[in-house]
């Protein structure tokens, strides 16, 4: 994997993040989302599945690619939290761990910008 598209992957993946983040906020608001906005492993969904699979070729280029994978697998543990508190109508509770999922988000995005900033500096 050449460096622009690692790059290029990286900023699909903070996009793809940042859009489903949005689907934690609405369900800690009380806004329902699509079925299809379920939660699922972290190893499932579309970052996942490229980071596990041909993203493992990030390595070459970056030292920073395995610090990404316990933040990842956080956020999607909180994110089922969300939707499990959601479901059950405990909206103050899912906003409550709207707050620790917004933290490892953070955390995962400085991460990912590392990375990214590494890579551009080869």
């Amino acid at each position: 994997m050449d460096d622009n598209e690692a790059l290029q992957h990286l900023r699909k993946a903070k996009t793809a993040h940042l859009k489903w983040r949005t689907y934690a906020q609405a369900l800690a608001a009380g806004v329902g989302v699509e079925d299809g906005k379920a939660p699922v492993a972290h190893t499932e969904c579309e970052f996942g599945r490229w980071y596990h699979g041909p993203g493992q070729a990030l390595r070459e280029v970056s030292d920073l690619y395995d610090d990404i994978d316990d933040p990842h697998r956080l956020l999607h543990e909180a994110y089922g939290d969300i939707y499990q508190l959601a479901k059950a109508g405990k909206f103050a509770k899912a906003s409550e761990k709207l707050n620790t999922l917004e933290a490892i988000s953070r955390s995962l995005m400085d991460i990912v910008d590392a990375c990214m900033d590494e890579i551009r500096q080869r």
